[in-house]
Formats: structure tokens, C-alpha cells, sequence
């Protein structure tokens, strides 16, 4: 009993040494004919990237701010990399002149006015004691002229008024969209011509 036993022993251990020899070399023959994962691509990443000290933006998302009026810049509220709104105030161009002439103006339309007020109560006072037949048709006319009169130096004043505070608007420089500003043409103190740039602004909706 204790031979046979033995000698199944020597049997079955090296048929399970070249069992498990044979389950081993096709693990590792499986495990190198599976191939690799491939390394991950990275999406192209077509955005904008802020690099340093500038910001980049799709072509035609640039808006260059020029000026519509020449003088020299006497104030200059952004900087590079400033975000701006739409309609927000970005430089100032001397418009000292223009200022008072625009006030003087505006004094002319309100002297007219007072002109025309006291012009009218003459005429109707003008007009009553014509009527009463005491007074002279000539003097309710000649109020009547005044009137007129002064009704056309109030016009005249009102469109210097308005020619005035359109040349003064120009002399504001705001921003026409909301952006980031990537270049800044000027400086405080520096003269500009009509036309030249100022600020250059990035669309932020292409960003």
C-alpha cells in the first residue's frame, strides 16, 4: 500500500509541475499579445489663452477706439487687461473751448427766453390798451416783432447748443463694447489727431 502511494507521488508531481508550467507561459504569451491602451489625446484646444502681459482674441474680435477729436488727452481711465463695459468712459480729450463756448451758448438761449416772456406780457398789454383805444396799433405790432425776434435768437442759440455738445461728446472717448482692453495707444498728455487710435478693445463674447 505504502509503495503504491509512493509511486502515484512520483507521478503527479511532475505532471502538476508541467500543468501549472504550461498555464504560466500562456498567461504571459496572452498578456503580450494584448496591446497596450493607447495614451489619451489631448482635444485641440482652440481657446485664447492669456499670456503674459496680453490677451489673445479671434481674428475680427479686436475693436480699435479711435478718437473723434484732436487735442491732447487729458484724462486716460484704463490700463491694459481692464475690463470696460459698453458705454463706459475710457479717456477724455481737451475740450476746455468747447466747454465754455457750450456755456455761453446755453446762457443766449436762457437770456432769450427771459426776452420772450417779458416780450409777451408787453404785447398783451400792447394789445389791451389798443383794443381800449388807448394805445397805438404801432405798439402792439412792435411787441409782436420782438417777440419774433427773440424767438429766433433763442433758435439760433439752441443749434449752437447742439453743434457744441456734439463736438464736446467727441472729445469723450468710451468703450462700444464690453471687452478687455489689449492695447492702450496713448498715454495722458499725449496730442492726438481725429481718427487716431486710442484703445484697442477684445470682444469678450470671442474670447
Amino acid at each position: 500500500m505504502k509503495n503504491t502511494f509512493t509511486n502515484i507521488l512520483r507521478v503527479a508531481i511532475p505532471v502538476a509541475l508541467i500543468v501549472f508550467t504550461i498555464v504560466l507561459i500562456r498567461s504571459r504569451n496572452a498578456d503580450a499579445e494584448t496591446p497596450a491602451p493607447a495614451p489619451a489625446k489631448q482635444a485641440n484646444d482652440s481657446r485664447p489663452i492669456l499670456a503674459e502681459g496680453r490677451v489673445s482674441a479671434y481674428p475680427g474680435a479686436e475693436v480699435v477706439v479711435g478718437s473723434d477729436a484732436a487735442g491732447s488727452i487729458v484724462t486716460m481711465l484704463v490700463a491694459e487687461r481692464d475690463l470696460v463695459r459698453r458705454g463706459q468712459l475710457i479717456a477724455e480729450i481737451r475740450s476746455d473751448d468747447v466747454t465754455a463756448a457750450l456755456a455761453e451758448a446755453r446762457a443766449r438761449v436762457a437770456e432769450a427766453e427771459a426776452d420772450i416772456r417779458l416780450f409777451e406780457t408787453e404785447a398783451a398789454r400792447a394789445k389791451h390798451l389798443w383794443e381800449e383805444e388807448v394805445g397805438s396799433r404801432q405798439a402792439y405790432d412792435r411787441a409782436l416783432r420782438d417777440i419774433d425776434g427773440a424767438k429766433a435768437r433763442r433758435a439760433t442759440a439752441e443749434a449752437t447748443v447742439g453743434r457744441l455738445a456734439a463736438t464736446l461728446d467727441k472729445t469723450r472717448v468710451v468703450a462700444p463694447i464690453d471687452g478687455v482692453i489689449i492695447e492702450r495707444s496713448v498715454d495722458r498728455g499725449e496730442t492726438v489727431e481725429t481718427g487716431d487710435a486710442i484703445v484697442t478693445v477684445a470682444n469678450l463674447d470671442r474670447l
